[in-house]
């Protein structure tokens, strides 16, 4: 559309300029409709139609408030409610929504007159400030809209159309627009308390380790005065994991070995000599704290049980503190009843590197050689060995183990979680214990996360567990307003409000000590 890319290189400070050379232009056509008369005009004015020719419109919207208006713009829409703008004392539908769906009014009435291939861009000019105009920028983009906002001098414009009906763009004007009542209904009165997040079919509890979660529950486990953790297998894992937010890549690869084990398994179903390929098992996990390296290593085990890789498919965690004791030599021992233990399942080592400081005499250094003897032996196949951790060390411990490397074929690198998908983990959690939000709160707690993912620290940023602990932060705070209040009604119970929301301090580095 021409008039729209004109448009689209205009400022805030030049836009009413160019609209005043619009409405000198005789040889375009506008006017005024008052087919959107309460619906989406809050000051008298209505929906101007610009239509340089019958297959090019522009619907621009002059939106006056009060002066001084500053608003929050949210475009989402919950359980089927319009979305709103809030301001510091009221609520109003966003006007930019609205604006959309008169232009796909206007599209589908063309079409029902028979006009086709019909181009209808979306402006619109406030006098309101929209304090997140920035992060909504390209939202709008999306939706189509052009917004230039802020206009102090808008309250006293006045657009002069170009009713001639002469030019062939009254003809989009002139469509019939008949069913406009079925588009807009009356406007429903919208309580700050009333918004309730989506809360879908899906009623299974999604609290996962490291921030998913199964409805399993861990096991602390000890065996011979060793600290270890053991988490059982988890039923239908590969559902697990096409329902994890995020991880693209990781659950491509999985999936991958995943269907390489099958391929070998129908292979020797089919001819019980024949040569199948040999499946790599031992694998580097690397990412920050909280991006599901747990949950997708739960996952891979139980993968590889069902596929009949792994005899159990559980999982035992450790770290630096359980192979080294308080004794020389206990070091052997420990890794011995570690891979008696995890025979059959998977052994993950977080922080693999601390057991390889530059310390001469750390007893920590024997415990990688002492399982690269398991690694090199092909017999040992009926166990996956995982070393987990932050990216950088986890290479640079490659580094000084040269015959380490290539014991781990698969390597997979788990990244920072986006904004959105922190918000759809919110989502998650709060679905399995039946809260919901206030629309308010959730504008808040969005703002809480938008501010904590800006200010983050890369390696000391918790990513899906600053969520959880936000979140347990609200609980509590929910739980006392409740208890306090002496709330009894059960969706009262449930429902969180902007009183409820309070941030938490968000991680900063620390300096480390040992390996890196």
């Amino acid at each position: 559309m021409k008039l729209i890319e004109e448009i689209k290189k205009q400022s805030h400070a030049t836009i009413l300029g160019f609209l005043d050379k619009i409405q000198d232009n005789k040889s375009i056509y506008s006017n005024e409709t008052d087919q959107f008369e309460h619906h989406v005009a809050k000051n008298g004015k209505n929906i101007i139609i610009i239509a340089p020719n019958e297959k090019e419109a522009v619907l621009l919207l002059i939106d006056v408030v009060k002066q001084g208006t500053v608003e929050l713009a949210d475009e989402e829409r919950f359980n089927e409610e319009a979305p709103l703008y809030f301001c510091e004392s009221s609520t109003r539908i966003s006007p930019i929504w609205l604006l959309t769906c008169a232009a796909q009014h206007l599209i589908k009435s063309c079409e029902r007159a028979g006009i086709g291939g019909v181009e209808v861009g979306c402006v619109v000019v406030s006098n309101s400030l929209f304090v997140n105009y920035d992060d909504m920028y390209d939202i709008w983009n999306d939706m189509g809209v052009i917004v230039f906002h802020s206009l102090k001098s808008l309250e006293k414009y006045h657009f002069v159309t170009n009713k001639n009906d002469n030019l062939k763009g009254s003809l989009l004007y002139h469509t019939p627009m008949r069913d406009i009542d079925r588009l807009f209904p009356p406007v429903p009165s919208f309580p700050l308390d009333s918004f309730q997040l989506n809360n879908d079919v899906e009623t299974r509890h999604q609290e996962e380790l490291d921030d998913f979660g199964t409805n399993e529950t861990q096991e602390h486990y000890s065996c011979e005065g060793l600290k270890a953790e053991i988490l059982p297998p988890i039923k239908n894992p590969l559902e697990v994991l096409n329902r994890l937010v995020g991880c693209t890549e990781i659950k491509k690869r999985i999936y991958d070995l995943t269907m390489l084990s099958q391929y070998n398994q129908r292979l020797k179903s089919i001819d019980p000599n024949a040569k199948t390929h040999k499946l790599p098992l031992h694998s580097l996990f690397m990412g920050n704290p909280g991006t599901g390296k747990t949950t997708v290593c739960r996952i891979f085990g139980s993968l590889l049980k069902e596929a009949g890789v792994l005899s159990k498919g559980h999982v035992v965690i450790c770290n630096r503190g359980t192979f080294v004791g308080n004794l020389f030599g206990d070091e052997e021992s420990s890794v011995s009843v570690v891979l008696r233990e995890a025979k059959g399942g998977v052994l993950m080592i977080d922080e693999a590197y601390l057991l390889n400081s530059n310390h001469h005499a750390d007893p920590g250094k024997l415990v990688l050689p002492l399982l690269m003897d398991v690694l090199a032996d092909e017999n040992q196949r009926d166990i996956a060995i995982i070393l987990c951790g932050y990216k950088k060390p986890i290479e640079q411990m490659l580094e000084l183990n040269p015959g380490l490397e290539s014991r781990f074929p698969n390597r997979f690198v788990f990244p920072d979680f986006t904004e959105e998908e922190l918000l759809e983990i919110t989502r998650l959690q709060t679905r399995s214990y039946h809260y919901s939000f206030t629309r308010l709160a959730w504008i808040t707690y969005k703002c809480i996360v938008k501010d904590a993912y800006r200010k983050k620290e890369h390696e000391s940023w918790g990513n899906a567990r600053f969520i959880t602990n936000l979140l347990d932060n609200i609980y509590i705070h929910h739980a006392k307003r409740c208890v306090i209040s002496n709330v009894e009604d059960n969706i009262r119970l449930h429902k969180i409000t902007v009183a409820d929301i309070h941030s938490i301090q968000i991680p900063i580095n620390r300096d480390k000590i040992g390996f890196i």
